[in-house]
């Protein structure tokens, strides 16, 4: 088994790639822009390697770790060697242990110089913290069998990095967004907040016994109070997790504040629990294009951010998201928020009675694809009203099958999911998180709408700054 060693260099990478030839040998190429915009490679691999250039030039220098083989090396940097890349991560891998581990078994003492091996890595990623405080180091906890004891030290010293363990370390990730540890769900909730029917065992039975019907509901006026209240609720639980968004914050913080708005406002926060769905909210970094898990880790610069939010409140659903920049985001990734932002207030721009839900997709995708994006086709919008998903649905790209006529009291959201790259889409294995085929980023954005007499009401429209939306705020 070997584990690899990488340097990554994030929101900056243009190419990666592994060709790994046999367990002793392997090569990493990643092509990266430093801070200069000067493109260089890195390469690292070949056991006769000893040098790793990078940026302009600049070196750092690897030696083989004693005991183990050549294709791991200690990390070396001279402060001239420092450019300050403010968003590097540098992994520092154990690569291919077996000569500590033949003969050995799971609970033998280990080997008496491998306290001194540890003792010198700390110290050499202590060096290289202090040189460069603006990198994140991790060591990969990923070793043979048989030799445990190096596994709980690698995982001490991330401990001591504020690292964690990779989770699902088998799967085959599109992007280099990781999941990160999270606490359980919280269903410890005051009796005073009504709670829709699968709240406890998770099975939305009222909506599993709706379907196949495919009727659109035309709202009365209590049942069109009852939405606008669920939407103006929603709007504000939304702006409140909107300042938090900053780097640094982890997105179970930002889970955390939504539950407890929530909360304060006696609304349940409709996600939670939802088939199963362990959070409040749903955020979604980079490459996840929907229902991402609020985990520990921390916003970087450069990430783009959707939280989406949905709240229940006496018996109604209200349902929005908005796409945040994190930081100096590039502008690539201003583009893909912007043009996600437009395409949904266009389709909004159609909503009037007589419009058929599907020609909606076709001013979505005509706009995206003159901005040289795509539209994923895996997800839509939907009816919502006491029911959390409903009739009718409403796919965002063009030449699709939807089926029914907007009328006065229809409730539905648009919510196109736009992608930087491809327009496919791939699952984690956690059944929830859906990500870009290809690793490249994604934006989304979402209203609740009601279909009126002469037109359309936004009812999850935000109060403030004449309805724009937050990424906006830092734009000006």
């Amino acid at each position: 088994m070997t584990a690899q060693s990488q340097f990554f260099f994030t929101h900056r990478i243009e190419q990666n790639s592994i060709r790994e030839d046999s367990f002793s040998r392997y090569s990493i190429t990643f092509r990266a822009i430093n801070r200069n915009n000067v493109r260089s490679t890195i390469i690292l691999g070949d056991s006769n390697v000893k040098h790793i250039k990078f940026g302009r030039g600049r070196n750092t220098f690897g030696d083989s770790m004693p005991g183990i083989k050549k294709t791991t090396y200690h990390i070396h940097i001279k402060p001239s060697d420092c450019i300050g890349y403010c968003n590097a991560i540098l992994h520092v891998g154990i690569n291919d242990l077996k000569d500590y581990s033949k003969g050995r078994k799971e609970d033998d003492p280990p080997p008496d110089d491998i306290d001194s091996h540890f003792r010198n890595l700390t110290s050499k990623i202590e060096e290289i913290q202090a040189l460069t405080p603006h990198t994140k180091i991790h060591l990969s906890p990923v070793l043979p069998t048989g030799i445990s004891h190096l596994n709980n030290r690698a995982m001490s010293l991330n401990r001591m990095l504020g690292n964690h363990a990779t989770l699902y370390p088998d799967f085959s990730y599109t992007g280099v967004l990781r999941p990160y540890p999270r606490k359980g769900r919280v269903m410890d909730l005051p009796p005073r907040i009504e709670k829709p029917d699968y709240w406890e065992h998770g099975k939305p039975i009222s909506e599993m016994e709706s379907r196949g019907i495919g009727q659109i509901r035309s709202l009365n006026k209590d049942e069109i109070e009852g939405m606008r209240l669920a939407g103006r609720l929603g709007r504000e639980v939304l702006d409140i997790a909107a300042k938090m968004v900053a780097v640094g914050v982890t997105c179970e913080e930002i889970d955390d504040a939504v539950f407890a708005a929530c909360m304060e406002r006696d609304c349940y926060p409709s996600p939670l629990n939802y088939r199963g769905f362990p959070k409040s909210c749903c955020t979604s970094v980079n490459e996840v294009i929907c229902h991402g898990i609020p985990d520990q880790r921390p916003l970087q610069d450069g990430d783009i951010l959707n939280i989406d939010i949905t709240v229940y409140k006496n018996g109604f659903h209200g349902d929005l998201n908005e796409t945040f920049l994190v930081g100096n985001v590039d502008e690539t990734g201003r583009k893909l928020v912007s043009a996600s932002y437009e395409s949904l207030r266009r389709a909004i721009e159609c909503v009037k009675p007589g419009a058929r839900y599907r020609d909606l997709g076709g001013v979505i995708q005509k706009y995206i694809n003159s901005c040289g994006f795509s539209v994923v086709r895996s997800y839509c919008g939907h009816g919502i009203n006491q029911l959390f998903h409903t009739a009718p649905s409403v796919p965002h790209y063009a030449k699709n099958r939807a089926v029914g006529v907007m009328k006065p009291g229809h409730c539905f959201t648009i919510e196109p999911m736009i992608n930087e790259g491809q327009w496919r889409d791939t699952l984690w294995p956690d059944d929830w998180t859906a990500v870009t085929e290809d690793g490249k980023r994604s934006s989304q954005f979402e209203q609740t709408l009601l279909v009126t007499e002469t037109g359309v009401e936004v009812l999850t429209a935000r109060r403030e700054k004449n309805g724009q939306p937050h990424f906006m705020d830092n734009l000006q």
